[in-house]
């Protein structure tokens, strides 16, 4: 008996932390880890689409910033900042 309730318990807060997902939104301020090359950035997403997340990177040394694109399939960790 006393495993059933474990399990139980464990099957919902596996579905309320599901429930809580979100995805990223045009506009949004985020913090991207990808996996090839140990790239990390941080930007403002422009665009998603067609297998990618584009957005305009912070530069502090520079005052413009730039674009960059990077393969969902590629990001190993997606931070909202």
């Amino acid at each position: 008996m006393g495993k059933k309730i474990v399990a139980i318990i464990l099957i919902i807060a596996m579905l309320c932390n599901v429930a809580c997902a979100r995805m990223p939104q045009i506009g949004d301020d985020v913090y991207i880890y990808s996996g090839y090359f140990s790239y990390t950035c941080e930007g403002t997403i422009t665009d998603i689409g067609n297998g990618f997340i584009c957005l305009h990177e912070f530069e502090p040394r520079d005052s413009g910033g730039r674009d960059v694109c990077i393969g969902i399939g590629s990001i190993m960790f997606l931070s909202w900042m």
